[in-house]
C-alpha cells in the first residue's frame, strides 16, 4: 500500500518515493491537490482500489484528477466503503463525487457545463451545472454503488447508482473539459466532525472515440505530485 499525505513537506517526500516505486512503470495517472491539510488519497495495491479520506474538516478538502484529455467517452467508477457521519445537530454533509469540468472558470458553479455526481451523509446526487439537478435520499446502508459520467459530442450524461436508487441527469450542451477527477468534502462548506471516506474499485472508460482519459484498475501506484 502506498500512501499520500498532502502537506507539502511529506508531499515531496512522498513524491520521490513514488518516483522509486514506479521501476515497474506504473504509469502516472492522477495529479492531486490539497485544499485540506488532513487530506489522503492511497492507492491499495493489493486490493486494487483507490481511497480518499478526511477527518474533521469543512469545505472542499482534496481531488485526484486527470488533466488536458480529449475524446469521447462513458466513464465508470465502482465504489464501495463509502463512510460519513450523520448530519445532525451542527455537523454538516460531508460528499464524495466524481466531477468533469473546466478550470478556466473560477469554479464549477461558474461553468454552466460542469458535471458532478456523487453522494453526501444523506443523498444521493447528480447535476449539470447550476439546474440541472437530481437527489435522492440515501439510506445509511447504501455504501456501495457507481458513479458514472458519459460525453458523446455535446451529449452529456451523469448518473450515479447507490444501493437500489439512481439519479441521472441529462444535457445537450457544447464542453470543453479540462479536468476530470474525484473529489471530497463538505457541502455548503459546513463543518464536519468526523471521518469521511470512500474506496473507488475501479475506473473504467469504455466506448471511447479518441478518447485520452485513462482508465485504472489501480494495480500499481499511478499517483504523483504535480
Amino acid at each position: 500500500m502506498k500512501k499520500l499525505y498532502i502537506p507539502l513537506l511529506i508531499a515531496l517526500v512522498t513524491g520521490v518515493a513514488a518516483c522509486s516505486d514506479n521501476a515497474d512503470n506504473c504509469p502516472d495517472y492522477w495529479a492531486v491537490e490539497q485544499y485540506d491539510p488532513t487530506f489522503i488519497a492511497e492507492i491499495d495495491e493489493t486490493n486494487e482500489a483507490l481511497s480518499l479520506q478526511i477527518t474533521n474538516y469543512s469545505g472542499l478538502a482534496g481531488e485526484v484528477f486527470q488533466s488536458y484529455f480529449t475524446g469521447e467517452f462513458d466513464a465508470i467508477a465502482n465504489f464501495e466503503n463509502f463512510t460519513a457521519p450523520p448530519a445532525t445537530g451542527t455537523n454538516g454533509r460531508g460528499f464524495i463525487e466524481m466531477v468533469m469540468y473546466n478550470t478556466n472558470f473560477p469554479d464549477t458553479i461558474l461553468d454552466t457545463t460542469a458535471i458532478r455526481v456523487g453522494l453526501s451523509s444523506t443523498h444521493l446526487y447528480a447535476g449539470i451545472g447550476v439546474v440541472d439537478y437530481q437527489e435522492k435520499a440515501r439510506l445509511s446502508s447504501a455504501t456501495s454503488g457507481k458513479l458514472e459520467i458519459r460525453k458523446h459530442g455535446n451529449n452529456l450524461t451523469a448518473i450515479g447508482i447507490a444501493g437500489l436508487d439512481t439519479v441521472i441527469i441529462t444535457k445537450n450542451a457544447p464542453m470543453e473539459p479540462v479536468r476530470f477527477g474525484f473529489r471530497i468534502g463538505s457541502i455548503s462548506d459546513s463543518t464536519v466532525t468526523g471521518t469521511v471516506g470512500v474506496k473507488i474499485m475501479q475506473f473504467n472508460v469504455v466506448g471511447n472515440n479518441a478518447t485520452t482519459l485513462y482508465g485504472d484498475d489501480f494495480s500499481c501506484n499511478s499517483i504523483y505530485v504535480p
